[in-house]
């Protein structure tokens, strides 16, 4: 799952169900900013997701990560979960971490809507590799 940050990120993403606290299903009709910065997002979590590894962890993972307005990283991206006692968790992090910085530029964001996804939450859930 991938969550933009910013307010009007925060009102997209719920008007199109893409957080996971269940909140609003998604509309019958979305407009189409919403429903274009949607697929982006999903199209940059498919991309970092081929080059992530779990190790053998089962739980989730979420780094954050600041981008400029070309799709490529502003500093490194960030764990914000919060740490398990699992014995793959910090090999699985790493990975996480290294994937994001290996698939960037992330091109297939839109320059019209960075101020929706500059900031950004990635969430690594290894059941999401089987889909």
């Amino acid at each position: 799952m991938v969550r933009a940050k910013t307010p009007s990120a925060v009102a997209a993403a719920l008007l199109i169900g893409c957080w996971s606290h269940g909140a609003a299903a998604a509309p019958k009709k979305q407009n189409a900013p919403a429903a274009t910065l949607q697929r982006q997002l999903q199209e940059m979590r498919t991309a970092i997701l081929r080059g992530w590894d779990p190790a053998g962890f089962e739980g989730t993972i979420t780094v954050r990560v600041h981008l400029k307005r070309d799709g490529s990283l502003d500093g490194s991206p960030e764990i914000v979960s919060d740490p398990t006692d699992a014995a793959h968790y910090q090999a699985a992090a790493t990975s996480a971490v290294r994937a994001v910085m290996q698939s960037q530029p992330f091109t297939m964001l839109g320059p019209a809507t960075y101020e929706r996804w500059k900031e950004t939450d990635i969430e690594f859930v290894p059941a999401d590799l089987s889909r």
